[in-house]
């Protein structure tokens, strides 16, 4: 059973649909990538889940039961960064999840569960520091640990990379594979699509409030064009030029090595010819190795062809 199901959500602004006919499902222990340009209606996406904005139609289910009404009790079950997290800036990091964990009937924190939080997230050495004196990257973290506390089993993140420098990027990344591990499932809205593709395991695209891609990482990564994109690099780049020009290979040249254009249909007979040549010549090869999709060209490209 999904964690959350979003079924046929609607919401206007203005009479401008800004969510349209939109479904997506979210199961236990998966990350999931919400992926949009500004204004593709995600943060609405999020702020409807959670009851900041009245949907006009379609339906939201938390554990299959679905939300109806003035109904608020589903919100023990998510954690939430939305945009810019705010906090009591004359507070201390303490003192702002002590506040926090209050308003959760359920949630008793004593001073230990509050430092293992500050801990997680690493603000071990910010405990009693106010918020104040706080970077964006560090204010991040907070976030994260007020997200957490009466402990979630989904979590919704807006632009959860905000000012982390690649370390807290690295550690923040470290701390989410492990709470999915633990089956919370965790939805990610960012445009930091190079972090996000180290993270996600699906991936939902959305364009004006619509959905037009859902699947899995690997999925989105196979899109693209029928050509196959391959990278060598030997130890004679003038010689292996003049092998593939006579070979007939679409090629670009980079900065000390060469980017190759297969087709599909013939790839694995072309990589032979290629090969033996290669060898036959006493050309070494440094490396030969497929080019990586990445979730940014993809994007941009669907992006491309949605304005066509």
């Amino acid at each position: 059973m999904a964690l959350l199901q979003i079924i046929g959500l609607n919401k206007s602004y203005n009479k401008k649909k800004v969510i349209e006919d939109l479904s997506f499902e979210l199961q236990s222990g998966e990350i999931m990538g919400l992926i949009g340009q500004n204004g593709s209606g995600k943060t609405t996406i999020f702020k409807t889940i959670l009851g900041l904005v009245k949907k006009e139609s379609g339906g939201i289910k938390i554990n299959g039961k679905l939300i109806e009404g003035k109904s608020k009790g589903y919100l023990n079950t998510i954690g939430t960064i939305i945009e810019y997290p705010t906090f009591y800036e004359s507070l201390t990091a303490r003192q702002n999840l002590m506040l926090i964990s209050s308003l959760y009937d359920e949630v008793n924190l004593s001073k230990e569960d509050l430092l293992n939080y500050l801990h997680l997230v690493g603000l071990d050495n910010s405990v009693d520091c106010k918020v104040s004196s706080f970077s964006l990257g560090m204010k991040q973290r907070l976030g994260l640990a007020q997200a957490l506390i009466h402990q979630p089993t989904i979590l919704l993140l807006d632009e959860p990379f905000n000012g982390l420098d690649p370390i807290g990027m690295k550690e923040f990344r470290d701390l989410l594979i492990e709470l999915s591990k633990k089956g919370v499932g965790i939805v990610i809205s960012s445009h930091s699509l190079e972090e996000l593709s180290k993270l996600v395991d699906t991936v939902t695209i959305i364009n004006q409030g619509k959905v037009i891609f859902q699947g899995k990482k690997t999925e989105f990564l196979s899109l693209g064009s029928i050509k196959n994109v391959w990278l060598l690099k030997t130890d004679n780049l003038e010689l292996t030029k003049s092998i593939l020009n006579n070979l007939n290979i679409v090629f670009t040249e980079r900065i000390e090595q060469l980017e190759l254009s297969l087709d599909i249909e013939s790839m694995k007979e072309v990589k032979e010819k290629l090969l033996t040549e290669l060898l036959r010549q006493d050309i070494s090869i440094i490396y030969f190795s497929e080019k990586q999709n990445n979730f940014e060209d993809i994007f941009i490209k669907m992006q491309r062809d949605m304005e066509v």
